[in-house]
């Protein structure tokens, strides 16, 4: 059973969390932090400042989007030319500070990403 953290010690507790579960924080910006698994699954958690309640979007509260990690840009730039091949909406490839990514929805508009971090390039 866990041991319970006492009120006021979350970042000990986040600390605990993270080297439990063995996960490196790789990068932090803002409001976002990621981490990485030891088998190089990205885990992006963020609070966004303009939280809303209703339907699950990006800017309410529960789930922001689900990502894959890609192994490298050949299979990133794969998964453009597949999408686009589906019709389906996606952005291009786009870089940020953390690495290249690739942002669609399926078709009950949930959020998805496949992203290659910088550190996989």
């Amino acid at each position: 059973m866990p041991t319970p953290v006492p009120e006021g010690r979350g970042e000990t507790s986040q600390s605990r969390r993270l080297t439990v579960q063995r996960l490196v924080v790789t990068g932090e910006s803002g409001q976002l932090k990621i981490l990485m698994t030891p088998d190089g699954q990205a885990i992006d958690l963020r609070q966004d400042p303009d939280v809303t309640d209703g339907a699950l979007t990006q800017t309410s509260v529960g789930l922001d989007h689900v990502g894959f990690v890609c192994r490298d840009r050949a299979e990133l730039d794969a998964w453009e030319t597949r999408l686009g091949e589906f019709g389906a909406y996606a952005s291009k490839v786009e870089e940020s500070p953390f690495g290249w990514h690739l942002n669609f929805r399926d078709p009950d508009g949930i959020p998805l990403e496949f992203f290659l971090p910088r550190s996989s390039s």
